[in-house]
């Protein structure tokens, strides 16, 4: 169990009147939303986090509470934000769960942690115990090695909390679950005071490696393909802060949701089971060949497509038009397009009609088949979450068409075959 309230608060490394900073860290992994449900999906663990800040606020008013990244002050850049308290917090909070160790996004935070606690040892040679694993929901598989070295703490006199994990105590046993919250408060104001790693220049986000990247099935590879605008090649009225060195650096959801829509859509598809496999559309991508009878093993698609168009790209940008006419005219089912109209980009929303029309133009058939498979209200794509809503109702229909459209059994090779076999006519020599 825990320290009790009075140990916590009895040792102390900082004079009282000092200032510790951002206590702790909270890491975990967002739930996509369920289809037409509106309620937030991740209710439960922000409300766990408030009531944890408010218990560690309570026992060491010197640290400013916590870090959470749906409560980032408005005109800051949420990476960047998020890098800095990162860098500088004392303590690391993970939520374990199996989507945590799918989330690539917390196993970068994993990684940037780690770096500090080696530093510690380095200088004083001993690493801390500054992380403070949370047991969210038991895990129904192995958890990564790094993550076996931190076993949650046992914070109650029975096993309750260890056997169910947390999102069943504050929802089943309330009681418990506040005693829970104390300890952790307890644990975290004490190992923030004495276990802290040093502080560090904050880490640019995409070049770190993530400590446990997903448990994606390689099996079922999802294609992601980006027709986007480059940062230094945009027209004079359009702001290049939504755009990159590449295409796949683009986030229109900026300055909202700062991560690139590529990475976003391939952690969402990730929580679905399936690998995304990112690339920039030209017009020698797979996309834009013609289907037909006779093609080549190696033109044969392997999955579903999902196609991320920047508005902007169908007015001017000849390269990516061309290419985009081309999948238009391919007529595929098992390559959707997304057109997100974020509604925090203004100079977007100024052109919306003349783009749109352009859109309808350049791909009139993947046009009319967006508005016909996507409900009214998800199709503008206004916000990231309409974009995680969309994306996993457009690969489910993805790959729908994908299975019905694969090869025979009959006709795959031993080692690949598809998941779904299919009856072929006998020969013509076969007697009836």
């Amino acid at each position: 169990m825990g320290p009790s309230l009075r140990e916590s608060a009895g040792d102390s490394a900082e004079g009282e009147g000092d200032t510790l900073g951002t206590g702790f860290y909270f890491s975990y992994a967002h739930t996509p939303p369920l289809r037409g449900d509106r309620l937030d999906p991740d209710y439960w663990a922000k409300r766990f986090f408030h009531e944890l800040e408010t218990e560690v606020r309570h026992l060491d008013p010197r640290l400013s509470g916590g870090y959470v990244d749906h409560r980032i002050p408005a005109g800051l850049d949420p990476l960047e934000y998020a890098a800095r308290k990162l860098a500088e917090c004392r303590v690391f909070v993970p939520l374990y769960s199996d989507g945590y160790f799918d989330s690539e996004r917390c196993g970068r935070e994993w990684s940037v942690f780690e770096r500090r606690r080696r530093l510690r040892k380095a200088r004083t040679g001993d690493e801390g115990r500054a992380v403070v694993p949370v047991l969210w929901t038991p895990a129904a598989r192995d958890v990564p090695a790094c993550a076996r070295r931190l076993a949650p703490a046992r914070l109650l006199e029975h096993d309750l909390y260890l056997d169910l994990g947390l999102y069943q105590l504050i929802r089943l046993h309330e009681h418990a679950y506040h005693e829970a919250v104390l300890r952790l408060a307890q644990l975290i104001v004490h190992r923030a005071r004495v276990e802290s790693p040093p502080a560090v220049p904050p880490a640019a986000y995409h070049d770190v490696e993530p400590a446990f990247p997903g448990q994606a099935n390689p099996q079922r590879p999802l294609y992601v393909s980006v027709a986007a605008a480059l940062g230094r090649a945009v027209p004079k009225d359009r702001d290049p802060a939504y755009y990159g060195a590449s295409p796949q650096d683009w986030r229109p959801y900026h300055p909202r949701a700062s991560e690139p829509l590529a990475e976003r859509a391939a952690r969402v598809a990730r929580t679905a089971g399936y690998t995304a496999r990112i690339s920039v559309l030209t017009t020698f991508s797979p996309e834009t060949r013609i289907p037909g009878p006779q093609r080549e093993p190696a033109h044969r698609p392997q999955g579903p497509s999902i196609l991320l168009a920047d508005p902007w790209v169908f007015d001017g940008f000849a390269s990516s038009r061309t290419a985009l006419e081309r999948v238009d005219r391919a007529r595929r089912e098992t390559v959707r397009l997304m057109v997100p109209w974020s509604d925090s980009d203004p100079e977007t929303l100024r052109q919306r009609l003349f783009l749109e029309s352009r859109v309808q133009n350049t791909v009139p058939w993947m046009f009319q088949s967006w508005r016909r498979s996507v409900p009214e209200r998800l199709q503008d794509l206004t916000t990231a979450e309409q974009f995680d809503e969309a994306l996993l109702l457009v690969i489910d229909l993805a790959r729908d068409c994908f299975l019905s459209s694969s090869d025979p059994l009959r006709n795959a090779p031993f080692t690949r075959y598809s998941s779904r076999p299919r009856l072929l006519a006998p020969p013509s020599d076969s007697p009836p």
